[in-house]
């Protein structure tokens, strides 16, 4: 009966959990029913000025229900970011595409309850909104897109522990042709996601996120004037399992050396834990079949080894530096893994040698060997 009451006094939509306001009568309206299936409101594009957000925010603090809210592309600004922040139920908040300014910005700052935000494409100008959020610890979603907050603004969030994924789209990170910015963002060791695209970062930027970056699993880096040096410095990190290098001047031979690096990134995992479980077995391995099994995981190693050194080598000798190659080629990784390499081969070798003094006794019981023998196929 509630819900056939609130669909016969509001004329949006309530798709899911997120209601589609026709307007602003109509979305306070809803509120104040308190539906409990509607955790959303969606308000994007209405026209909306301060003062109609204010009406809104004193009908929101009724609702306990309602935890996110969108307000894109209205024309809001500081008065009703002030009066949003205010709020102790939103978890997540959009007001991109507005004219919320520092003062706003310092407002959200303060909020203690919101997880994600979005304001990004507003009036931020200037690093004084940046360094506010900079010191939220409870926000882990931030997009700060187009707000021109530079390279200051851009290397203060990067002091920022509690973020997991940030925007930092087109803020003229790069515009004097370096950036301090986009140096203390590759430090940040607790970002998973980052767009730092349309900064002009270039190669020097791209190297910084190679040479410095362990934790980043989603990069985004378009147009940002990166060559084949860049990618190249890209194309040998061990981490990434999304990157998005569009807008760039990149050859082929480098881009499909950074598609082989994350397709590997993202065997890595798997892989990892095949190579824990088989290694935890290893000393227990004494049949001459469950030994097999065991060197073709080491097989598959060798093979992801050769792919690594592959693209350490596909760069002109001419083009880049001599050192650039030698570190990419020869780390302590690689003279690890070419030590039990050797280790490998010898145990290869003895267990051939094994198996051929069973293999009459093992064809007798084809009956009880026919599954390991099928998955045995599978993992090769």
């Amino acid at each position: 009966m509630e819900n056939n009451t609130v669909l016969s006094i509001s004329s949006g939509i309530l798709l899911n959990t997120t209601y589609v306001a026709d307007d602003l009568d109509d979305a306070i309206t809803y509120v104040l029913t308190k539906n409990p299936e509607c955790t959303a409101l969606n308000l994007r594009n209405k026209g909306l000025e301060d003062i109609d957000v204010r009406r809104l925010c004193e009908a929101l603090a009724q609702n306990t229900h309602i935890v996110s809210l969108d307000l894109y592309g209205n024309s809001i600004g500081d008065k009703a970011a002030i009066a949003l922040a205010e709020l102790t139920t939103l978890r997540v908040l959009d007001v991109g595409s507005n004219f919320i300014g520092a003062h706003g910005a310092t407002a959200f700052a303060d909020n203690k309850t919101l997880t994600s935000l979005d304001i990004g494409r507003n009036d931020m100008t200037g690093k004084i909104g940046a360094f506010r959020l900079a010191k939220n610890t409870t926000l882990t979603s931030l997009n700060v897109c187009c707000n021109d907050i530079g390279d200051v603004g851009a290397a203060a969030l990067a002091s920022n522990t509690t973020l997991r994924t940030l925007s930092v789209f087109s803020n003229k990170l790069g515009y004097k042709g370096t950036s301090y910015g986009a140096s203390r963002l590759s430090r940040n060791d607790t970002l998973t996601s980052l767009d730092i695209g349309d900064n002009n970062i270039g190669n020097d930027g791209a190297k910084c996120f190679a040479k410095n970056n362990f934790t980043l699993k989603s990069l985004q880096m378009d147009d940002n004037d990166i060559g084949d040096q860049g990618a190249f410095s890209l194309a040998q990190n061990r981490t990434l399992t999304f990157l998005s290098m569009a807008g760039n001047d990149i050859g082929d031979v480098h881009l499909d050396a950074l598609n082989q690096t994350i397709r590997l990134n993202r065997e890595r995992p798997a892989l990892l834990l095949g190579c824990m479980a088989f290694a935890s077995i290893a000393g227990r391995l004494t049949t001459p079949l469950s030994r097999k099994l065991f060197l073709r995981v080491v097989s598959f190693l060798t093979t992801v080894k050769e792919e690594r050194q592959q693209l350490a080598s596909i760069a002109d000798p001419a083009f880049f530096p001599s050192d650039a190659l030698s570190d990419a080629s020869s780390n302590e990784e690689d003279e690890s893994f070419n030590e039990s390499s050797e280790e490998d081969a010898s145990f290869n070798e003895s267990s051939e040698n094994e198996s051929s003094e069973n293999e009459s006794s093992e064809n007798e019981s084809s009956g009880e060997e026919d599954e390991p023998a099928a998955k045995r196929h599978r993992i090769g």
